[in-house]
Parts: C-alpha cells; structure tokens; sequence
C-alpha cells in the first residue's frame, strides 16, 4: 500500500516534470511594433452597415451631446502644426510633440474572470496609423494624452467579479437545496 502511494506520487511528479519541459515556449510579445496600414484598418470595425449587422447589433444614438464651439481651436492647431515645421529665428528646425486623436474603439467582453479586450486605433499628427490592444476589467476608462493613451480600471474588479460569481453560486445552492 506504501509503496504505491509512493510510486504514484513519482509518476505525478515526472509527469508535472515532463509537461513543464514539453510546454511550448512562452509568447513574444512587443510593446510597440511597426506594421503595414492594412493589418491596423482590416481591425478596425466597418462602418458600412449590412443586413446582417443589423441584425446583429443595434446602433445606440447618443442620448444627450454636449458642444462647446471654439473652446479647444488651440489644442486643434496645436494637433495640426507638424504638417508645417515651425522655423525659429536661428533656423532650427523645431518639430511640436506627438499628439495622438483616437479614430475606433473595439470592446471583446471577457468571460468570467478573464478580461475585457479593448482595441484603440488612432492617427497622429504626423500621420501615423496606431492600434493599441489592452486587456482591461470591467469599469474601465481611456484618455488620450498628448501621443499616448491612458487606460485604468479599479483595482477591486476583480473582486467585484468574483463577488459576482459567488453569489450566483450561491444563490443556486441555497435554491437547489
């Protein structure tokens, strides 16, 4: 009897040994890669609307828009300026910082515990095309400061997630009693 416990508590270990080394290597992943314009629009979602999408989806209009005319004109020429090197008196050329205006936004929702995947496309001022993938928890936010985005979430998410599926678990135990 002891000595089966012990052959299979060998077996197990070689087999956990044998899988860690028999694993395929870990993923590369770059934070920042360059790529060809069409692999960051073919991730775009379309905006041409098919019969099937209608289906699908539903459009949501905004309930209220808000407009404040001219209150950001120097933030736009700011944005615009690279097209035009600005030249100083010494003739330096000086180019402004990289502004980045987002142009989609992509939502996956995560099942269960796993995160959400955002995907944020956008173009700088210099013409550049950017997508940026985030994995992210529900409550999320996303800014665009100057050529980056600022992407948070709560820290207690996660809790709330699994609050969430406990207490649904719950629930059906006490139900199924």
């Amino acid at each position: 009897m002891k000595r089966e416990i012990i052959s299979i508590f060998a077996a197990a270990l070689l087999a956990f040994a044998v899988g860690l080394r028999a694993r395929p290597p870990a993923e590369v992943v770059y934070e920042r890669v360059e790529v060809p314009v069409e692999v960051i629009v073919e991730r775009e979602p379309d905006t041409v609307r098919t019969f099937v999408d209608r289906v699908k989806t539903v459009e949501v209009q905004p309930i209220q828009v808000a407009i404040s005319p001219a209150a950001i004109v120097s933030e736009v020429a700011s944005f615009c300026e690279p097209l035009v090197p600005v030249i100083s008196i010494d003739t330096i050329y000086v180019m402004p910082d990289t502004q980045l205006l987002l142009r989609s936004v992509s939502h996956e929702p995560g099942w269960f515990i796993a995160k959400d995947q955002i995907l944020l496309t956008g173009v700088t001022n210099y013409g550049d095309l950017i997508a940026m993938d985030y994995a992210v928890r529900d409550g999320f936010t996303a800014r665009a400061t100057g050529n980056d985005v600022l992407v948070q979430y709560p820290r207690t998410s996660l809790l709330r997630e699994v609050a969430e599926i406990l207490a649904v678990a719950g629930v059906t135990f006490v139900v199924t009693r």
